[in-house]
């Protein structure tokens, strides 16, 4: 029964790394334009700033240093995301040698209007808004946490301090990039105040392209525009042909698996569960087993889960494995595949890319950082375990009682009361006398008219040919005695 499922167990994750490592590979890239052709790179932020979608911006940085366009353009539609994560698009977007433009075309919240501080120029859709960038820490389970008022305070100054020089850099009003970071910031042009103190700063397209005297420039947007045909024609670059960055099939299934991570490990723990439970190998082995590799297989995909960490889990199956049908007890070997089983998993919630090279532009890997990420990940996987221990329990009580359980197994008792007897009963042998077969040391074989038994003595020596009595059946035991001693 287990054989079978730690087997495909192995099987499934084989293919899970192999299958992901193609497929994350795989993907038609853009065609390099003509010399004489002006091109510009549409690359398109939709939805939150995450880890999974780190993957995806990467890929769309390559392409960016292999087609080499004449400006990029960066099409904002999302609510905010990581800190950590934006700051390595913000020094990516700094870095670049070519005009940069964002066209805000619903909403840049967040760490979507710090990024947008990074590029040129701001263009908005009329119904678009900016700001709110506030930093927040979210608890694990959601909402957010409440920090000491130091570390608070540190987190804010370190945001203000990058939003500010993102638009120091690329010449935006820096207070009003504050303002949109820090509440106790008042920001006043002329006579007009646009923010009060006390209040985070947030503008809609009207308001950003406000021209307020005695300035001669906007509050921040360069246009206000329909389409990003518009935004075009007021950079200049109308007749440019466009390279958009599309998102592939698989990335896009990667982000959804690493959302729903949590379920599917729960679920594969679970359907693991109930085949240990079940005798044979069936639906839920294979459900279980199914669900395993497609959470390893899309956190492998979205930059999550390395080959090293399905390595891990592969060796903890096998140790697993070893313990159980190899090895008598539960020790040291069975203990180490659990623990590596857990590393193997949560390190494959933390950011890993082994198949990506890093940008230079990007910052490295901190402590801070690193534990940030490890925080998260044991807050999954702690999530994971909770909810598969409370399935497990719920399945023990439950499962028993369904009809297909009673037919897979037997629950039925064979007791002696019942009317069921041993196939070896002896108990009729006992005081019956015979002849022993062979020389009693003290085991050996008795006959007992035409039925050969095994026997032994109670110590004595019997030679072959003497007569012997039955005087004890138990334990799986005929006992025999000489009836006249003279060995």
């Amino acid at each position: 029964m287990i054989q079978p499922l730690f087997r495909w167990s192995f099987v499934a994750l084989i293919i899970t790394a192999f299958s992901a490592r193609s497929w994350a590979r795989t993907g038609p890239e853009s065609p390099v334009p003509a010399a004489d052709e002006k091109t510009v790179f549409v690359l398109p932020l939709d939805g939150p700033i995450d880890k999974s979608l780190m993957m995806v911006f990467r890929r769309a940085f390559r392409e960016v240093e292999r087609i080499q366009p004449d400006a990029l353009i960066l099409v904002v539609n999302t609510p905010g995301g990581g800190l950590r994560e934006t700051k390595e698009i913000g020094v990516w977007l700094l870095s670049q040698k070519i005009p940069v433009y964002t066209f805000i075309n619903t909403d840049a919240l967040s760490a979507g209007a710090i990024l947008s501080f990074a590029t040129d120029k701001i263009y908005m859709h009329p119904s678009a808004t900016i700001g709110s960038a506030l930093p927040i820490l979210m608890k694990p389970g959601g909402g957010v946490e409440e920090l000491p008022e130091n570390v608070e305070e540190k987190i804010l100054s370190a945001t203000r301090s990058l939003v500010k020089n993102y638009a120091q850099q690329k010449g935006h009003n820096d207070r009003v990039a504050m303002a949109m970071v820090d509440p106790s910031l008042e920001v006043k042009i002329g006579d007009k105040v646009i923010c009060p103190a006390g209040k985070l700063l947030n503008l809609t397209a009207m308001d950003a392209a406000e021209v307020i005297p005695p300035s001669t420039d906007p509050v921040l947007s360069a246009g206000t525009v329909d389409s990003l045909d518009g935004v075009l024609e007021l950079a200049g670059l109308g007749d440019a042909r466009r390279v958009r960055f599309e998102e592939e099939p698989a990335e896009t299934l990667a982000r959804f698996i690493v959302a729903l991570g949590p379920m599917l490990f729960t679920l594969g723990i679970l359907g693991v569960f109930i085949e240990l439970k079940t005798p044979g190998f069936g639906i839920p082995g294979i459900c279980g087993i199914a669900c395993l590799a497609v959470f390893f297989f899309g956190h492998y995909v979205a930059g999550l889960a390395g080959l090293e960490d399905i390595v891990l889990v592969m060796i903890g199956l096998f140790l697993l494995a070893l313990e159980i049908f190899v090895i008598p007890g539960f020790g040291i070997a069975g203990f180490t595949g659990i623990l590596l089983i857990s590393v193997g998993t949560v390190m494959g919630m933390m950011p890993h890319l082994p198949t990506f090279t890093p940008q230079p532009t990007a910052e490295p890997f901190d402590m801070p950082g690193a534990l940030l990420y490890l925080q998260g990940a044991l807050a999954k996987f702690t999530l994971s375990i909770f909810l598969s221990l409370i399935g497990a329990w719920l399945l023990s009580l439950w499962l028993p009682k369904t009809k297909m359980y009673g037919q897979m197994v037997l629950s039925a008792s064979l007791s002696h009361e019942s009317g069921y007897v041993s196939h070896d009963d002896r108990s009729a042998l006992l005081g019956r006398t015979g002849v022993a077969g062979t020389l009693l040391r003290p085991a050996g074989i008795a006959f007992f008219g035409d039925q050969r038994v095994d026997v032994v003595t109670t110590g004595e020596c019997v030679k072959k040919g003497a007569p012997v009595r039955v005087v004890d059946v138990s334990a799986g035991r005929t006992v025999v005695e000489e009836i006249d001693n003279g060995c």
